[in-house]
């Protein structure tokens, strides 16, 4: 869920809308239209728990008309548990650490490390915090 994933997901849904903003190009590299455009969209994901249709949404995209967040992510606790019960160890410091080193946001360290603290990535108890 990164900056490039977002911005790539936003272009191939402006681009499914005709928008002139975003151009598609097939492997030869020749511009290419989206297949009988109506200009008109909906969104349909699990990936990141129906996060990113969720993602796009917040960022306006012209005639982006529906989403639907299959199994949709409500806080971030449940997120955090449920990458926990996949065997995928997803710890709340070091997501953020990455998360911040990526965006260069010393400004959010303050918040990040009360956030880490609060967390407890140790346990994943389920406490104030979430």
């Amino acid at each position: 869920m990164d900056r490039a994933e977002h911005e790539a997901t936003v272009s191939v849904t402006r681009w499914l809308t005709s928008d002139p903003v975003a151009r598609g190009f097939d492997k030869l590299r020749k511009p290419v239209a989206a297949t009988k455009p109506t200009g008109h969209l909906a969104l349909e994901g699990i990936s990141y728990n129906g996060t990113l249709p969720m993602m796009i949404a917040a960022t306006d995209v012209p005639n982006l008309d529906a989403i639907v967040p299959v199994q949709g992510m409500s806080n971030g606790y449940d997120h955090f548990l449920t990458a926990a019960s996949m065997r995928i160890l997803i710890r709340l410091g070091p997501y953020m650490d990455q998360q911040e080193a990526a965006a260069r946001t010393p400004i959010c360290e303050l918040t990040r490390f009360k956030a880490v603290a609060d967390s407890d990535d140790v346990t994943y108890t389920y406490n104030d915090f979430w």
